[in-house]
This record gives structure tokens, sequence and C-alpha cells, in this order.
């Protein structure tokens, strides 16, 4: 018997000691009956009451019996009210908030599904006991590794601090969150400066020097990060759209269609969850030579963003390649989602209707105007300057 055994044998004897009601003949479970049933593929599924409950995840049939035990006194210490409710895992929670909005339909349901479904690989095996705020500092800093935005982390946490709220008030009585959810960014303030789209530009005219003597990684590094500027400052797409782009169709990213004048995203037929639309957009005439140039130099290799043997380049090796560019150049604070959020901006800044800017950049208009709003009433106050000359005038 080793000690996780001992230590269990001795909790239940101390509980039995507590349980006059089992001596007067009561039943421990009542009248659920549970069934254990050995698979092919190794797991032993559990069955309550005739209908399938789930896998225990025990291999074998003699640990699944211990683990059926365990949750039979689990279940009469929940009905007794008797939880421990910091010891649930965060799967559950998590598991029982997407059920929740999806019954009640709530408006952002999609959005709260999706951005749960992002931290969840990060809390997998933990209870909420473990998520303190040390713990969410680390899953915050490995989901920006991932390549999500520090915003996104954000929105993560806070929806499950809502999810935990919600499931500790039902099952316990009471709130209980084990950690401070971080507060919302007021926004972006970061935008790139003319400065810095110059110096860009003119490492990417370095490169095409024969006599600069960059080495052949250093000239497409230098490609690499022009490229995804002028992308990013032209189209205000998410870096996730330069993940396979290509100059010709297929299935397995977005294409620049030249002929057709027509930027795809994704693939064409693809849905895209409400918070990460990827709409096709069309790309100006003016911009076509650049694209144009770009596939020339390419000389038939299909691929946008290439490695230096001619293979796509994923987006996690852009995103390094991006971010030590910026470094070399002396560039702080931007990153591919910075060039978005400059677009939009700049956008807005000069007039642009709203709505022309949230279906070029791919952002639902509520979103952009929640996020936006500064930016906008800034923008159509010029609007107004023929009325406000007027009132002491006329």
């Amino acid at each position: 018997m080793n000690y996780v055994d001992r230590e269990m044998r001795r909790l239940r004897m101390e509980v039995a000691a507590h349980q006059p009601q089992l001596a007067e003949g009561e039943k421990m479970i009542g009248t659920d009956v549970w069934k254990l049933q050995e698979r092919k593929d190794g797991n032993v599924r559990a069955y309550l009451n005739g209908a399938y409950w789930g896998t225990t995840g025990c291999p074998t049939l003699p640990l699944a019996e211990n683990w059926l035990e365990d949750m039979k006194w689990q279940q009469e210490a929940k009905l007794d009210g008797i939880l421990d409710v910091r010891r649930t895992s965060v799967q559950v929670v998590i598991a029982q908030r997407k059920k929740a909005v999806e019954k009640h339909k709530l408006k952002g349901r999609k959005v709260i599904a999706s951005t749960l479904k992002a931290i969840e690989p990060h809390v997998k095996d933990l209870q909420l006991r473990h998520l303190t705020d040390e713990k969410m500092e680390e899953i915050g800093e490995a989901m920006v590794a991932e390549g999500y935005v520090h915003e996104y982390y954000v929105n993560a946490a806070r929806y499950l601090a809502t999810a935990i709220r919600k499931y500790t008030r039902k099952e316990h009585g009471a709130t209980w969150l084990p950690y401070d959810p971080p507060r919302r960014p007021k926004g972006r303030t970061t935008v790139v400066t003319k400065s810095e789209r110059e110096r860009v530009k003119a490492r990417y005219a370095a490169a095409h020097d024969p006599n600069s003597g960059m080495t052949a990684k250093q000239r497409r590094d230098a490609e690499v990060a022009y490229m995804e500027f002028f992308l990013g400052m032209t189209f205000g797409s998410r870096p996730g759209a330069y993940a396979k782009l290509s100059y010709e169709q297929h299935d397995e990213g977005g294409w620049l269609d030249l002929d057709g004048a027509v930027f795809h995203r994704v693939p064409p037929g693809t849905e895209t969850p409400g918070n990460k639309l990827a709409d096709p957009v069309d790309i100006p005439p003016e911009v076509l030579p650049e694209l144009r140039r770009w596939k020339a130099e390419a000389r038939g290799n299909p691929w946008v963003f290439r490695t230096l043997t001619g293979d796509p380049l994923s987006q996690r090796e852009q995103q390094k390649v991006f971010k030590a560019q910026m470094k070399a150049l002396g560039i702080e604070r931007v990153t591919g989602h910075v060039l978005r959020h400059s677009f939009i901006t700049w956008a807005l800044t000069k007039g642009t209707e709203p709505v022309a800017v949230a279906a070029v950049a791919s952002i639902s208009l509520e979103t952009m105007l929640r996020r936006y709003a500064h930016v906008i009433r800034r923008a159509v106050q010029h609007l107004a300057h023929g009325a406000m000359a007027s009132m002491m005038t006329d």
C-alpha cells in the first residue's frame, strides 16, 4: 500500500467515524448503479445507471475500481455539501461554462468558447488551487510565445475568471477566485512612425544591392520584414494570414490572386470564428505592381514567405525573423499586430468611413467602434467645423 492509498484509507476511516447513518442501515450512494467495462484501446469505461458516463482514464480494471470508489466518495461529499472547490479541475469549469453560454445563447458565445479553447491546453491537469497569480503570468507568457497577442491572453484570463466565479457560486454557495484577473488594456497606443517605415524600406533596398555584402539569409530576412510591413500596413491583416501565403490558390493557406486583384486571407470557402474574421479583400490598383514584382522575383516559387530552400516559412519563423529585424533596426514594440493597429488608426484618422476600414481589416464594426472610439471621435470632428465657425458669425 503506497502513501496515497494509506492516506485515503485513513481519511475514509475518519469520515466513516462521523457517519452514524451507516450504523442505522442507510445507503451510502442511494440508487445509482455504476458499471465498469474494459476496452481494447486500454481505457476502462464507466457506465452510470446503464448509460455511458465516460472513460475512467485507467488502463486496468483494478485501477478503475479504485477510481470508482473515489468517485462515489466524491459524489457523496457533494450531496452532503462537503466540497473542496479549490480542487476542482479547471477543465471541468471550462466545459461547464461553454455549455452554459451555448444553452443561454449568449451574444458572444462563439468568442467566449474560442478564447477559452486557446487557454485550455495551458490549464490541462490543473486544479483551481493551482491558478495563482504567478501561474497565470506564466500562462500569459506561454500564450504570447505561441503567437497570441497579450490582449488575447487578458481576455482568456477574464473569461476564465467569470467561469470560476459562476461555478464556485453554484457549487459552493460563495464566489471564490484563485487569482486577480488582469486588467484590460486601455487600447493600443503604439503606431508605426514614418521614420520606422523608412528604415525598413532602406534595409530592403540594401538587400537588393549586389554590393551590400549581405549573406543570402540576411537578404531573405530583410525581405520578410519588408513584405510583412507592406502587407500589414496596406491591408491591416492579422499576421496569421501570412502563414503559407501563396501566389497560387491552394487548400492550406491564403493566396494573392493578382489576376483577379483579390487577397484571400484563407482558402476560399473556409469559415472563421467571429473574433478571427479573415474575409477576402480587393487589392488596390496602385498596390498590384509591387506584388507582381514580388512574384517575378520569386521565379516560379509559389510561396510569398520562403525558407532559404524554397519551402513555406512557418508563422513562428516569420515572427522570429520579424522580431530580430526590428531589433536590428532599433525599432521597439512593433509587431505584426501593431502594423494592423497602425493601418486601422491611420485609415480612421484620414476620415475613412469606419465600415470601410472594418471591411478591409476584417474586424467586426462593433469591435472596432469600441476599441477605436477615441480615434473616430477626433477624425469626424472636422465635419462640424462649418457649423462651429458659423455659430457667432451668422
